[in-house]
């Protein structure tokens, strides 16, 4: 799953699931999240995907969301959002990989976290679409 943004310097950014790619635990096989970044969206597989982890350590795993807000300062915030945390990830450094710190939200884990920045940009939309299983609940699922 990949879901893309534009970034106000002119970069696009892409989020994916890296099936099986090394995770900060470096227990079993799961799904964390990594991007990419590119001047022409058409080509992100030419270039080095980086992890998505936290200044706090913490790296989202499985159904990414990425979004872009022009709040926080002259770069704006780019904030990631995964099925198996509550939280989001941010970054005010235009995608710096040691840049990324970890966001509290009122919301809970669901697949598919959708992100929209809305008309008043200092408010963020968090829209999930369900859990992964229906034996699942909130706590499940842990970030890395």
């Amino acid at each position: 799953m990949t879901t893309v943004t534009h970034l106000p310097n002119g970069q696009y950014m892409m989020t994916y699931e890296y099936g099986g790619g090394p995770t900060v635990s470096g227990t079993g096989y799961s799904f964390p999240v990594y991007y990419r970044m590119n001047e022409n969206p058409l080509y992100f597989n030419s270039f080095v995907g980086y992890p998505v982890v936290s200044n706090d350590g913490i790296q989202p795993v499985s159904s990414p969301y990425i979004t872009w807000s022009p709040v926080g300062g002259v770069n704006g915030t780019i904030v990631v959002s995964s099925g198996t945390c509550s939280q989001v990830f941010t970054n005010q450094a235009l995608g710096d990989v040691s840049a990324w710190k970890t966001v509290p939200t009122p919301g809970c884990i669901s697949y598919t976290r959708h992100l929209r920045v809305l008309c008043n940009p200092d408010h963020l939309l968090i829209m999930g679409a369900g859990h992964f299983a229906s034996e699942y609940k909130q706590g499940d699922y842990q970030c890395y």
